[in-house]
């Protein structure tokens, strides 16, 4: 009977110790969609898009983008890139807060961001375009982008 009774006490520690996990996953879970709630999510405008390859051996790339934001109150958001063929694609996002009592100029905020280009190692030489929020430039990369001799996407 002792023995049972140290089975039971053990299985109601590990289920006591499951319902404290769940509920701390569960807070933080509503935590995080509360922030991300607290905000707009909007897509930049963007203007100009250029392509600016660094002298370097795996060569950089980076992506200078001028563009407008609708208002004081708008921000950069989050920045998302890949890779399909030969396109970089990048989602540059805005986020305005909710429901605030802030007076927001009501004019365009220019704004320019430098972007590092992922992906760029491993890729061959060849011509390739860049694709910010819809506005396209072309590059060509010279020379093979890999740190070996081996290709690492064959």
């Amino acid at each position: 009977m002792n023995e049972n009774t140290q089975m039971k006490k053990f299985f109601y520690i590990i289920l006591a110790l499951a319902a404290v996990l769940v509920v701390f996953v569960l807070v933080k879970k509503n935590k995080k969609s509360g922030e991300d709630s607290k905000y707009e999510i909007g897509q930049a405008s963007i203007r100009e898009v250029d392509v600016v390859l660094k002298e370097s051996f795996p060569v950089e790339v980076n992506v200078i983008v001028k563009g407008d934001l609708p208002d004081g109150c708008t921000d950069l958001g989050s920045i998302n890139q890949n890779l399909v063929g030969n396109v970089f694609n990048i989602k540059l996002e805005t986020k305005k807060l909710k429901d605030t009592d802030v007076m927001c100029t009501q004019a365009l905020v220019p704004f320019e961001s430098n972007i590092p280009l992922e992906n760029v190692v491993g890729v061959s030489a060849g011509e390739y375009v860049v694709n910010v929020n819809g506005v396209e430039k072309s590059f060509k990369m010279d020379v093979d982008n890999y740190i070996s001799n081996v290709d690492p996407l064959k």
